[in-house]
């Protein structure tokens, strides 16, 4: 336990045997905080990140240990919350005994303690008093690693952690502005650390509020933040055998800005993490600001906190302290026994409906649709492919009941192309597409059938639209005419106010004019062209791989209906700083309506259907594609381009139409209830209200993704909790398709489903807070409040309705129909994903010869489930698997 000392008692500290060279030391302890810390994207390109991202090498309680060695993190609920979900029948007493038997085979440290019988008294003997996630902090404890700062807080009665980290936001908020600073920062052009060293030459508030060594401490650094790390965990007295500790330790205190700073050190350059250390001057110079407020503090106070009684807690096995000498098992694999009840509760629920419904359709030849009285099937109405998003499954599953001749598909959202979008008069370009691939070409919006002249007219009338709102925008906001402006304008903006609260408005289709008519602004959209001026451009072969690559991808290279749908998606609200979040996470927070334009205009291309028919794709004149969105918040869905679609084709679309409102009416039907807010009735107005809070839930209860054919779940409901990607093993021979949804939609799957659970679970480290205090700084982010840490993760009205959760925080449970062992040559190849799943941060099911598989953290196959076949045939194998067999074909 640490130990409070005098400055004069500091030399009385034994020395390190064998000390090591400092800045080779501080170098290895900067890397480690570098492989640990997860980024965060800014608002407006938002990214379902994995807080946990630098941690998937761990096993899930041995992260947890490690994270409670320098921080408060927690990674399971309160068991108040399992209590609970006990009552309520979501698990029983025999999920209980599974998950007991699953952490024993697993060789978990503590599991052999549990039995069934003592946990189940433990949940009949709960209070059924409200469990609020936001409470559940874990308290330092005596062998936790705090700053120099906590102790002394604690000790002084002081705030000095909480200045500290108001003054590093100060400086951070102001070196990142995007344009929302009235006077910018005078070194934004260099690094945060010397921007920092160079401001605290003029900035005395520090000195005035009491620690006045810390200017001087700063003019005598050196400008290099690696080397300052050094110089300044010498000068701590931090023994050297914590360092790596006590620089995880500053990092979480500030998770919001270490993940912003983690952001600009290795991803911003080039969209996807660089090849290295992951290590670069951002993330190190705001240690080094840390690092540099605690020994001022020191230094200031003459005080000294004797950190060496915690080296044996880091140096040897920190689960060894853990282990109970009385026997008896430790409140953290209580809790998570009763975590993995309830996941292995929902994953029997899953897999028993799977087994129903297969043994139902996919003996069928539902694929191929009715037939006439000759030998050639009747094509079928439409195919609409949508994005794997859980808000999909609701839509797709009424659509198909509206109308029998509709086949639904699920792909990734950005429909595989790998684009970035340059807007109608914008010099910078979007990434449509997940963070984990980097765009191939880029692609400019035009004005279709429009001359240059008017689109030059177009744009310049855009531009000064704009600029007159910034310039109206700056007046309003900018210190020398704000009070101004309130006093002039303020009985306006109240009158304006009012009207908003009070107005019946409910078009949520009515953009604001931006310089293009209403009437021009459905022919708005991507050309088939790329401008990418390093690069060669989609010349006809690329045009032909790429549109190859869609259909393969989606498993539709044969028996295509009249009419096939890109449908992306994209949510609608107001007044909201977090909006990215709830539009197409495979699209990096953007809305999908360009990918599927772009698609339906490169299948539709007369060129590359030939090209597609050397290749064994053939395109009849009667298939043609189109384009739609469908609005996420209201769940209609719009088509794009109708004016170029066939007369041939008029009767179709209005039959698509009409399934598709009655659509959307069933799904608003099923879906509204949830909101429980008086506006529940009105999606439409919820849309478009600026005080909404929760204008939809969003991926909220995500627990599941499926890779299989649609006949496995065509049946079920799966109420919006699951991700469906459409996949059929027998039509992907060498595996690649299979591969590239292992490797890059699974991943952001279970990037967007340990977001959610970090929320729920710890959201005072990984949450964001109530919106309802929410505050924008900088254009790129969000304050909780007024200053401080930038806020990371979802903010507690998307997981939570005021009353109760609206998301269960279970680690994705991931089904694919495939012969195991490719599946396991698959993470065989990929250790990244293999981590995922063998550490158990996501749950991996194969279905195999008709029956489920579980893969073991011991990289092993062990079956769930009674046995039965895909055609309807039982099996006759009912024994444990323990090792990978070749599979029966399905």
């Amino acid at each position: 336990m640490p130990t409070t000392i005098s400055a004069k008692e500091v030399a009385l500290i034994a020395p390190v045997e064998n000390p090591v060279n400092a800045a080779s030391l501080a170098a290895k302890a900067l890397s480690a905080v570098a492989k640990t810390v997860a980024p965060v994207w800014p608002l407006s390109d938002y990214v379902a990140v994995n807080p946990y991202l630098g941690l998937t090498g761990k096993g899930f309680l041995e992260a947890r240990e490690y994270l409670q060695g320098f921080s408060t993190c927690e990674l399971l609920m309160p068991a108040d919350y399992y209590q609970q979900r006990f009552k309520d029948g979501h698990f029983t007493r025999a999920d209980i005994d599974s998950a007991i038997d699953e952490l024993v085979e697993a060789g978990v440290d503590g599991a052999e303690l549990l039995t069934g019988t003592r946990l189940e008294q433990l949940l009949a003997d709960a209070s059924n008093g409200h469990v609020d996630a936001a409470a559940n902090a874990t308290l330092p404890s005596s062998n936790q690693m705090r700053s120099i700062s906590a102790h002394y807080d604690q000790l002084a009665a002081t705030s000095w952690t909480i200045r500290i980290h108001e003054e590093i936001g100060k400086h951070c908020a102001a070196h990142y502005d995007r344009g929302q600073a009235f006077w910018p920062s005078p070194w934004r052009d260099k690094s945060l650390y010397v921007a920092w060293q160079s401001a605290m030459r003029h900035d005395r508030r520090m000195g005035l509020l009491g620690l006045g060594r810390l200017r001087e401490l700063v003019g005598g650094l050196p400008n290099e933040p690696a080397t300052a790390v050094a110089q300044l965990l010498e000068t701590s007295c931090v023994p050297q055998q914590l360092w790596q500790a006590y620089l995880l330790c500053l990092a979480y205190e500030l998770p919001g800005w270490s993940a912003w700073t983690q952001y600009q050190a290795a991803w911003l350059e080039d969209g996807e993490a660089r090849v290295g250390d992951g290590q670069g001057d951002d993330l190190v110079g705001l240690i080094a600001m840390r690092l540099a407020y605690d020994v001022a503090l020191s230094a200031q106070f003459d005080y000294k906190v004797d950190l060496s009684g915690l080296i044996d807690s880091f140096v040897n096995d920190p689960l060894s302290s853990d282990k109970n000498e009385e026997e008896t098992p430790n409140d953290a694999i209580v809790r998570y026994a009763l975590l993995r009840a309830n996941e292995i509760a929902y994953r029997n629920h899953m897999l028993a409906q799977m087994s129903a419904t297969c043994e139902l359709t996919c003996g069928t030849d539902s694929a191929e649709g009715a037939t006439g009285s000759g030998t050639t099937p009747i094509r079928k109405l439409a195919q609409v492919a949508f994005c794997i998003d859980v808000r999909s499954e609701r839509i797709r599953r009424h659509l198909e009941s509206a109308n029998q001749q509709i086949e639904t598909i699920g792909f990734a959202g950005f429909f595989g192309i790998p684009f970035a979008y340059q807007r109608l008069g914008e010099s910078s370009a979007t990434n449509q597409l997940p963070v984990l691939v980097p765009p191939q070409f880029r692609v400019a919006e035009h004005l279709r059938d429009a001359t240059l002249d008017r689109q030059e007219a177009i744009v310049a009338r855009r531009g000064f639209i704009r600029t007159l709102r910034k310039t109206w925008k700056r007046f309003q906001t900018a210190s020398s005419s704000a009070f101004a402006f309130v006093e002039a304008t303020g009985l306006f903006f109240g009158i304006k106010l009012l009207r908003r609260v009070l107005s019946n408005r409910t078009n949520t289709s009515d953009p604001r004019y931006d310089g293009i008519a209403k009437d021009d602004q459905g022919r708005v959209g991507p050309e088939l062209a790329a401008v990418d001026v390093d690069a060669p451009g989609l010349t006809l072969d690329k045009k032909i791989d790429l549109a190859a690559s869609i259909l393969t991808g989606m498993g539709l290279r044969q028996d295509f209906a009249r009419l096939v749908v890109f449908c992306g998606h994209a949510s609608q609200t107001e007044n909201n700083p977090l909006a990215a979040g709830l539009d197409c996470g495979a699209c990096g927070g953007h809305s999908g309506e360009p990918n599927a334009r772009l698609a339906a205009k490169l299948l539709n291309n007369s060129p590359v259907r030939e090209g597609l028919l050397a290749r064994g794709i053939e395109l009849p004149a009667e298939i043609y594609f189109l384009a739609g969105l469908h609005n996420t918040t209201t769940d209609e869905i719009d088509f794009f381009d109708v004016d170029l679609v066939p007369s041939t084709h008029s009767q179709d679309l209005d039959e698509l139409r009409k399934a598709t409102k009655a659509a959307a009416d069933q799904t608003r039907r099923e879906r509204l209830p949830l909101l429980s807010t008086d506006n529940a009735g009105d999606p439409f107005r919820r849309a478009v209200d600026w005080s909404e809070v929760r204008p939809e839930w969003g991926l909220t209860g995500n627990a599941v993704f499926v890779v299989a054919p649609r006949c496995l779940t065509n049946s079920i409901d799966l109420a919006g909790r699951s991700f469906l990607h459409s996949y059929d093993y027998r039509t992907d021979p060498d595996g690649k398709v299979l591969e590239g949804i292992l490797t890059a939609p699974m991943v952001v799957g279970s990037w967007i489903n340990l977001q959610y659970y970090a929320s729920t679970v710890d959201p005072n480290h990984f949450g964001s807070g109530s919106k309802t205090i929410h505050n924008v700084v900088g254009r790129f982010g969000a304050f909780s409040g007024n200053g401080g840490d930038l806020t990371t993760g979802l903010p507690w009205e998307s997981v939570h309705d005021g009353a109760r959760y609206q998301h269960d925080p279970v680690r994705l449970l991931s089904v694919v129909a495939a012969p195991r062992e490719r599946i396991a040559a698959i993470l065989g190849r990929h250790s990244g994903v293999e981590d995922l799943v063998v550490n158990e941060w996501i749950q991996l099911v194969a279905y195999d010869a008709g029956r489920f598989y579980r893969y073991t953290p011991k990289k092993t196959w062990q079956a769930t489930d009674s046995p039965f076949a895909l055609n309807g045939v039982a099996t006759s194998e009912s024994v444990v698997t323990h090792s990978p067999v070749p599979s029966l074909a399905l």
